[in-house]
């Protein structure tokens, strides 16, 4: 059975980009429980990171991932800064990052977000440059599903209902990295 461990990114006192009524830490956690649904529903294991508004630091969200011995650790945010397209950000060493990656940014763009940039980044040392994906043991991504300070984004990422659909985009990616049937996913 595959084992995801899934991040709804910031949470308690971090409350991540704000914009307007617009709080990253309430976003991703809808887009996440929203996912982890799809992917029970397909017999997935899933661990949530929290499944309310409480403060969790980066290496006890790569340690839950770590100890719970994940197949994949998706890490769920949003971006401000005026920027226009979602992110992923994939692992530089461990096998599959840039797979999934690929599919759940095609499931993205499925949905109406024009573009998804998907990049590695490296520190100085030659390693994974973000915690999220350098201090798990599996496969890690990072999701910035959309800039939520730009009108265009807000289209598709401002309401409950956009930011569910967020979640079962996500799920479809990882089903179909998992060469699960996903066809039942609206």
């Amino acid at each position: 059975m595959y084992k995801i461990t899934l991040d709804p990114g910031h949470g308690g006192s971090d409350p991540g980009g704000v914009y307007g009524d617009l709080i990253e830490k309430d976003i991703t956690l809808t887009i996440a429980v929203e996912c982890e649904k799809e992917l029970l529903r397909h017999g997935i294991k899933v661990q949530m990171t929290r499944y309310t508004d409480k403060y969790l630091g980066l290496s006890q969200r790569t340690t839950m991932a770590n100890n719970n011995m994940s197949d994949y650790f998706i890490s769920i945010h949003c971006n401000v800064g005026g920027g226009d397209r979602g992110e992923i950000i994939y692992s530089i060493y461990n096998g599959k990052g840039l797979e999934i990656t690929n599919k759940i940014s095609n499931e993205i763009m499925n949905i109406g977000q024009t573009q998804v940039k998907t990049y590695n980044r490296m520190n100085k040392n030659g390693r994974d440059y973000f915690p999220l994906v350098r201090d798990t043991i599996m496969d890690a991504i990072i999701i910035k599903c959309a800039f939520i300070d730009n009108e265009e984004d807000n289209k598709i990422i401002s309401t409950i209902e956009n930011q569910k659909i967020f979640g079962k985009a996500i799920a479809k990616g990882i089903l179909s990295q998992l060469d699960i049937d996903c066809t039942d996913v609206d």
